[in-house]
């Protein structure tokens, strides 16, 4: 199967034969990595980036023919076979978005649908990167505190594919930036409506240096209307229309640079395309810009990625990319193995259920994106009060199936659809609806497994040192004979079962229990516990010892069916509880409290 992560999976392979990589073989291949890119991003070659720092490939041709019109037009900047080859590289590497948003306009609020897909990287004058990757002020170099503007979608930096192209476009124009925005135009029906990048976080006179990769499209440009002469109030305006709209149909490599006034007084598109040009094989469009101030990074990150958002949610969750969302559809990966070898245990086994690449990236994005809990509570046994510690990092998300979530994500009755009153077991600590990054492996679970799901746990087993105790998931809240769909992301750890005390039968010699079982559980490994297991077996990850202790951390998901609202307050109460948010840190390699 392959393994691809990105929107070339979203495109079927032509029958025409490979032609060889220009790519010397023995060129390393290393990758840019950040916690917040969703998977490593694939470096050029080293000789592709030495090409890029040679560039352009021809001298600019100034274009102020028109009033407040200042271009310079690279035709080519990249020459083709370059331009091919950083084409199919950004296509295939990077991660993009099909963003949706609301907008509201004359009181009436409209959902749009980006129509094209998007991605962004970069941070404005304010901050830089330090050498770890973290925003740090731009003048003091101390780390910046909370900020609702970096804090909801944490920025990113460049990676070296694009970075090397920035370098160049800055030494080729004299000018600086900071923020690369990549649109990604798969058809002829993805396009970018009239608009100016004149944002007041761009400063006056911005200067933007726009790539085109892939098929030729029309880039348009009509001025804006001209305001009145003078102050004479009754003049007409100038109608702009003289002008006439100016079309450059740009093809693979151009580079055309928009500077001084002519963010402040043109618009620009890429319209629709038809006929028979318009499945031409897609177009990357790479957008060079400089923010100045907090505001522009916001702006950037908010219409150019997804995140899944709630009311309940401690911060917005990133979403997975397309293809990898997509990709799960197909899954498992292998057909499951049923063990039902002994008294009461009926189990199916898939080995791997999600492929490796698939599930180191899963791995990676879950611990760097979810928001995770270190639980303390309290537990009277024999009339002794204990403090409980969990030893392990925990989440949970969903609902039980007395209720759902409506389209807003308010918790409405499931019969009915009528909202919810105030209920204690729901308000103490109010749910939370799955993040698409989990809800996607949820409907592979729920389809492999003919199974149906409401509620997924969450542990992160940070090290070795970290487990959870010999248990059942046989609590009344879960109903009769629970199916529970246990996921394995990251270092492999034991899973023990063990079965429970039989039962006496009469006067009849106790029966022995058969001895512990052991699953030594890799990452992409499911096991789905169902029927009589629960009622008749207990379950553990022990803690780890020795040389493969400090491995790297391991990811547990379960979902399962909570039929009544106990259940959504039991595990919120143990798998949220009171206190505060964790989130990874990437450059200390732990969690931390988040700010």
């Amino acid at each position: 199967m392959a393994q691809k992560r990105t929107l070339d999976s979203f495109f079927m392979p032509t029958a025409k034969k490979a032609r060889p990589s220009a790519t010397a073989p023995d060129e390393p291949t290393t990758h840019s990595t950040h916690e917040h890119c969703p998977f490593p991003i694939l470096d050029l070659s080293p000789s592709s980036t030495r090409e890029i720092t040679s560039l352009p490939a021809r001298p600019a041709k100034p274009i102020t023919s028109h009033p407040d019109l200042d271009l310079l037009s690279f035709e080519p900047y990249i020459p083709p076979a370059l331009a091919k080859e950083l084409f199919t590289h950004l296509r295939a590497n990077l991660p993009f978005y099909r963003v949706k948003y609301k907008i509201s306009r004359g009181g009436v609020q409209t959902d749009i649908n980006t129509p094209r897909y998007t991605t962004v990287f970069g941070l404005d004058d304010t901050a830089l990167f330090n050498a770890a990757g973290l925003p740090v002020d731009a003048t003091s170099r101390v780390p910046i505190g909370p900020d609702k503007r970096y804090d909801r979608i944490p920025p990113r930096p460049l990676p070296a594919c694009l970075d090397a192209l920035r370098r160049s476009a800055e030494a080729a124009t004299g000018c600086a930036f900071n923020v690369c925005l990549v649109n990604y135009y798969a058809t002829g029906a993805d396009s970018i409506a009239f608009h100016s990048d004149d944002e007041r976080f761009l400063g006056p006179a911005p200067a933007i240096a726009s790539f085109s990769l892939g098929a030729r499209r029309d880039f348009l440009l009509k001025h804006k209307p001209f305001p009145p002469p003078g102050d004479a109030a009754a003049a007409a305006p100038r109608p702009p229309a003289a002008l006439g709209t100016l079309r450059f149909p740009l093809g693979s490599g151009d580079m055309l640079l928009m500077r001084g006034a002519t963010q402040a007084n043109w618009l620009h598109s890429v319209p629709k395309r038809s006929g028979r040009h318009a499945e031409d094989g897609g177009r990357i469009n790479i957008t060079f810009r400089r923010a100045v101030v907090k505001g522009g990074t916001e702006n950037y990150y908010n219409y150019n990625t997804t995140h899944s958002t709630h009311e309940h949610y401690p911060f917005p969750i990133l979403d997975l990319s397309p293809s990898s969302t997509r990709e799960m559809a197909s899954l498992p990966a292998r057909p499951a193995k049923p063990i039902t070898s002994h008294p009461d245990l009926d189990l199916l086994s898939f080995e791997p259920y999600i492929p490796p690449a698939l599930a180191k990236e899963l791995f990676t994005h879950l611990r760097a994106n979810l928001p995770f809990y270190r639980v303390k509570y309290n537990m009277t046994r024999g009339g002794i009060q204990t403090a409980i510690s969990t030893p392990r990092y925990t989440t949970v998300f969903g609902l039980d199936a007395t209720a759902l979530f409506n389209a807003a994500g308010h918790p409405v009755d499931a019969a009915s659809r009528a909202p919810l009153g105030p209920d204690r077991r729901y308000d103490r600590i109010p749910p939370r609806p799955l993040p698409a990054c989990l809800d996607a492996l949820r409907r592979s679970a729920e389809a492999a497994t003919g199974c149906a799901f409401n509620v997924c746990l969450v542990n992160y087993y940070a090290t070795g040192a970290d487990s959870i105790a010999f248990h059942s998931d046989d609590e009344r809240f879960l109903g009769p004979a629970p199916a529970i769909a246990s996921f394995s992301l990251g270092a492999r750890r034991d899973f023990l079962l063990k079965h429970k005390p039989f039962p006496p039968a009469g006067d009849a010699p106790p029966r022995p229990a058969p001895g512990t079982l052991k699953f030594p559980l890799g990452s992409g490994d499911m096991l789905l516990m169902r029927g009589a297991t629960q009622a008749n077996w207990l379950h553990s990850v022990p803690k780890r010892s020795g040389r493969h202790a400090e491995d790297g951390g391991r990811i547990n998901i379960t979902f399962r069916r909570a039929v009544v609202k106990g259940g959504t307050e039991n595990y919120y109460n143990y798998n949220v509880g009171t206190g505060p948010v964790y989130r990874w840190d990437e450059v200390g390699r732990e969690m931390r409290v988040s700010s």
